[in-house]
């Protein structure tokens, strides 16, 4: 956050469920929706509209409903690998791309999370989207603050709603300017997402993190920092 903070008024959210935040295992309403209206809520309360949004994976998911939502809280947005599955059932080639990811990473991680191995769920998703030994490879700070997020993640493999309705005409109700922002070794599903998202975006730009994966921020700061910021200072 430092980096941002000398240019910007600069708010980390813990969104519901997620550390340091209350969980009650059989959470079943976990949802990008819930997370989009909370967030709207929050910006609304502390008059902070219009904002600069930057949401990474299911973060970015909810900022996108939000910016649909309400675009009168949103100056611009950036999305860093939202895992918007809907987008890819009507791209050609999108349900083989979301059948890959479903049978070797996420049903994969929802088994072990049944199981109550945390450990396990976390590190398939990991490993799985970013290649086989991360989650190993990460700093143990990094490893840290992920696992102290482990039963939101569990939250979100058991609940009702894990990929809510995004379409691309939603998409295409996005008037702000937005940046999408990959890592180069990310997994394909994520590549295809935002590929569609670029194409139904009204106003966008897209930006690759060089030598990075879905933790672009985490492997190569400098990179993003610089990419982000410029954005910004753009819009």
């Amino acid at each position: 956050m430092g980096p941002f903070s000398k240019c910007y008024h600069t708010i980390a959210i813990s969104r519901r469920y997620h550390y340091p935040n209350d969980f009650n295992d059989g959470v079943w309403d976990y949802s990008a929706i819930n997370h989009a209206e909370d967030l709207a809520t929050f910006i609304q309360d502390l008059g902070l509209e219009p904002a600069h949004i930057v949401g990474h994976s299911y973060g970015a998911y909810a900022c996108a409903i939000l910016t649909v939502r309400h675009p009168e809280l949103i100056r611009t947005l950036v999305l860093c690998e939202p895992p918007i599955i809907p987008l890819l059932c009507a791209v050609p080639g999108g349900e083989s791309i979301v059948s890959d990811f479903m049978d070797k990473i996420w049903n994969p991680v929802e088994e072990a999370f049944k199981k109550g191995d945390l450990n396990q769920g976390v590190r398939i998703f990991i490993d799985g989207i970013s290649g086989d030994g991360t989650f190993d490879k990460l700093p143990s700070t990094v490893r840290e603050i992920i696992m102290s997020n482990a039963q939101a993640m569990k939250a979100q493999a058991m609940a009702r709603d894990q990929f809510p309705v995004f379409t691309c005409h939603d998409a295409q109700r996005i008037e702000a300017p937005a940046f999408l922002v990959s890592g180069e070794k990310s997994h394909k599903m994520l590549h295809s997402v935002l590929k569609e998202l670029k194409r139904c975006l009204a106003n966008s730009q897209t930006t690759v993190i060089p030598d990075a994966s879905h933790n672009m921020h985490v492997a190569n700061p400098q990179a993003f920092n610089v990419a982000v910021l410029d954005f910004l200072a753009r819009n």
